[in-house]
């Protein structure tokens, strides 16, 4: 299973806020055995927002996630470029609606709104392109938004985190978790006192004799000393852990055959 993610926000591309969501979504998503092919991070502009939806429609994933642009404020568009994307009507949802009043009734319960009835700044959370499902956000006001197009499940979520979390554990991740059946191992090596060009030739050796296998060394200088990551992964379409722990094998022992540098289960 592929999935895109669509990150929205000016306050991202100006550095306010750390892209947390995204990274957030990608550990989740290659834990549950589906693959994150493209992540983008837009701003909150109409134009920008449709024409990279339909860009991501044409590409083969079967998952779009966009986050960001749910709530009530004037530059919360995600919903209307999502529906001049997909070339649909926005409407008020009954259902959606009922999320947002329950939310309003206990907002006026806790003091948080002075206003009598619901207003349309309220209201505006509710207005859904057509043919959308409304997702509950236990969290916050502005509900999720799901829908299927071209065989496609677009889900638009709120860019909080603790709102943006909840609705993808209720909604995203149990319908990953039904499609993918099978996970692909994966397998980690770390060698101290090596320095990464030392064996950039291993790693190309081992890369073109094990098809099927990607390998990816990462330098952890955050440890204060000198250690690499190797990291074995299956590409798409190879699930077999015998052809991983062969790469791997193979590899590490090319790795002894330098006669320098330690291979150690976990660093320390």
């Amino acid at each position: 299973m592929n999935v895109e993610i669509i990150n929205t926000g000016n306050e991202l591309l100006i550095g306010k806020i750390r892209n947390t969501n995204v990274e957030w979504l990608i550990k989740k998503i290659t834990k549950l055995g589906a693959r994150v092919i493209q992540y983008t991070v837009i701003p909150d502009d109409k134009e920008v927002i449709s024409s990279t939806l339909r860009a991501a429609i044409n590409r083969p994933n079967d998952i779009i996630i966009i986050t960001g642009g749910l709530g009530a404020t004037y530059d919360d568009i995600t919903l209307e470029a999502v529906a001049k994307a997909l070339n649909r009507p926005l409407l008020l949802s009954k259902e959606a609606l009922e999320m947002v009043e329950a939310k309003f009734e206990y907002a006026k319960r806790l003091g948080w709104t002075e206003a009598k009835k619901i207003t349309e700044f309220w209201k505006k959370m509710a207005i859904i392109p057509e043919g959308s499902i409304p997702l509950e956000n236990p969290p916050g006001a502005a509900p999720g938004v799901q829908i299927e197009y071209n065989g496609k499940l677009i889900f638009c979520l709120p860019g909080p985190p603790n709102e943006l979390h909840a609705i993808f554990r209720r909604a995203i991740r149990p319908i990953i978790k039904k499609k993918v059946k099978i996970k692909a191992p994966d397998a980690r090596i770390f060698i101290k006192d090596i320095i990464e060009p030392t064996i950039s030739g291993i790693i190309q050796e081992t890369f073109n004799k094990f098809k099927g296998i990607w390998i990816k060394s990462h330098p952890m200088l955050h440890t204060g000393k000198l250690m690499l990551e190797v990291h074995f992964t299956l590409q798409d379409g190879y699930t077999s852990r015998e052809l991983l722990e062969n790469a791997k094998a193979y590899f590490i022992n090319e790795i002894r055959k330098l006669g320098r540098g330690e291979i150690i289960e976990s660093p320390r």
